[in-house]
């Protein structure tokens, strides 16, 4: 890990167990950043100094004698060096004494008027990828107006964050919020990245790396399938359900949504395609189920196997006829505030007969972009299969 001095501001190398206090600074990037040839190189006329020596100046004055800011401390030149960073940076961030939020947008005249909280929230800061886990990450995190005024510390700010954000205020109430982090379901995880933007595609699923606790190599060039690698590497670390439950709509169960929903045959991929796709996620929580607790949900290369029961069409409004069958595959998760009720996947038979069901295995895949409300009730009783399902549908045989 290489920190800046913030007096001579000079680079110094460091490595585990050796590395000192430091503060961290969170911005967005703009042209003319001051990048690492730069401090090497010696001082050079881009306008990105004045936002380096602004940083430097405030850890400075803070008693920080180190200070880590992205555009310069990586050597980007270097495709190990950038792999290795970007799957450490939630670590940086958790492991700072404190992160300045640097707003370039943000002009705060008197902390705590309208004014200034109209400022933060139409900042630029929060619509972008990166940021997300800097504004989870930091033990402590102050914000900075455009001229370097602070605004306000995460906890103060909570409420106005959450409204911008989307994201509950518990996370961000108080310090160790990235120890709370594993509290929250992968859909709702996935949910406060849904609206956010990256320049580039792949770094829409690289923001998310420490957010999810995974590790994965980095290959630019492979556009939206990074996206997919990372949904693969968190299902390898988690049982969590939650992950499948995304989808444009969420309707209620046996009402006119519902029998719409169930007559939309389209194949579907298994999983979402970006973030976006986990728009209205933001409130789903796990289910705990004692009978399939032990059971994981094992990744194949062309798909998952998940324990759930699988319910033909029910009740008989739902049916189409003339339409091959959609089995309902109830997930462990279910809305926030409705305790009754689990969300389900729309699942198709991929095998020639329609009675996949009576199998032990059987393999399905997804149909339709709308989750179901399904009652506890009416699947508890149900026997547990095992479904193997595909995550493309053109790969069906």
């Amino acid at each position: 890990m290489r920190l800046l001095n913030t007096a001579t501001l000079q680079l110094s190398e460091f490595y585990d167990g050796q590395v000192p206090r430091y503060a961290i600074l969170s911005h967005t990037w703009a042209d003319d950043e001051v990048l690492f040839d730069d401090i090497e190189g010696g001082p050079s006329p881009k306008a990105g100094w004045a936002k380096v020596q602004s940083a430097c100046r405030l850890a400075r004055g803070q008693d920080h004698a180190w200070m880590w800011i992205d555009t310069c401390c990586i050597d980007k030149s270097s495709s190990s060096e950038l792999s290795e960073a970007i799957n450490s940076m939630f670590r940086w961030y958790r492991d700072a004494d404190v992160c300045f939020a640097y707003l370039a947008d943000a002009p705060c005249a008197g902390p705590g008027t309208p004014e200034c909280a109209a400022a933060l929230a139409g900042s630029r800061w929060f619509t972008r990828g990166w940021t997300l886990q800097e504004l989870l990450a930091p033990a402590a995190l102050d914000f900075y107006s455009s001229d370097w005024r602070r605004i306000g510390s995460r906890p103060i700010l909570a409420r106005v964050i959450g409204s911008v954000t989307g994201i509950d205020p518990a996370y961000l109430d108080g310090d160790g919020g990235a120890l709370r982090l594993a509290q929250a379901s992968v859909a709702e995880r996935m949910s406060w990245a849904s609206r956010r933007q990256t320049t580039r595609a792949e770094d829409l699923a690289y923001c998310l790396l420490g957010i999810f606790d995974v590790n994965m190599p980095l290959i630019y060039g492979e556009g939206p399938k990074a996206f997919r690698r990372l949904q693969e590497a968190v299902i390898r670390d988690t049982d969590d359900q939650s992950i499948f439950a995304w989808g444009d709509v969420i309707v209620e169960g046996g009402d006119a949504a519902a029998a719409a929903a169930l007559s939309d045959r389209r194949p579907r991929p298994l999983l979402a395609e970006s973030p976006a796709g986990f728009r209205n996620s933001g409130d789903v929580v796990p289910v705990w189920n004692p009978a399939a607790a032990a059971a994981r949900v094992r990744i194949e290369h062309s798909g998952v196997t998940v324990i759930t029961p699988l319910l033909r069409e029910t009740p008989s409004k739902w049916v189409v006829r003339g339409r091959p069958a959609v089995f309902l595959a109830p997930l462990l998760c279910r809305r926030r505030g409705d305790p009754f009720n689990t969300l389900a996947l729309c699942l198709r038979s991929a095998t020639p007969s329609d009675r996949a069901s009576d199998a032990a295995s059987s393999s399905y895949y997804r149909v339709s972009d709308a989750l179901l409300t399904y009652a506890k009730t009416a699947w508890t009783g149900e026997k547990l299969r095992s479904a193997f399902v595909y995550f493309d549908a053109a790969r069906v045989r």
